[in-house]
């Protein structure tokens, strides 16, 4: 029987059913961090210097929540290289989006909100699959090493 120190402690470390959907609140969450600081930041800098911030911030924190919480990776080690990964794989994401919404013409302000919504649901997904990728990977790899069956596995 579990106390209830205990049942709380295991609701509380009780992820989600499955990571697309902490992907999706940790995005969430992101976008509106960015928009809390781009809101703010326009008052003070000129809106590009704003955006540029406010989406680099908002970036930061989304990729190490998606490394701790989306993905489950806790350990420090490969922390700086998974962050310049899944920040790449936002630039690229970015990018793409960005050349996306530029290349079509839209004239009104409902038309333009829902293009941006279904472009950024295209890419997120994309990056996803691709944060997903990146993190199993590196996973199964850090388990193979440990057991002495990884690639380097020999080499010791």
């Amino acid at each position: 029987m579990l106390h209830h120190s205990e049942a709380a402690d295991s609701a509380v470390n009780t992820p989600p059913a499955h990571p697309l959907s902490r992907f999706v609140g940790v995005g969430g969450v992101a976008t509106v961090v960015q928009l809390g600081l781009l809101a703010g930041l326009t008052l003070v800098i000129d809106e590009a210097w704003a955006n540029l911030m406010a989406w680099s911030v908002s970036t930061l924190i989304a990729n190490a929540a998606h490394r701790r919480l989306t993905f489950g990776i806790h350990d420090r080690a490969g922390a700086r290289r998974d962050i310049v990964v899944a920040t790449a794989f936002s630039i690229v994401a970015l990018v793409v989006s960005t050349a996306m919404l530029n290349h079509l013409e839209i004239s009104d302000a409902v038309g333009a909100v829902l293009v941006l919504v279904a472009v950024n649901t295209v890419v997120g997904g994309v990056r996803y699959v691709a944060l997903h990728w990146w993190f199993v990977t590196r996973v199964s790899h850090k388990i193979a090493d440990q057991l002495g069956a990884g690639p380097f596995a020999a080499a010791a």
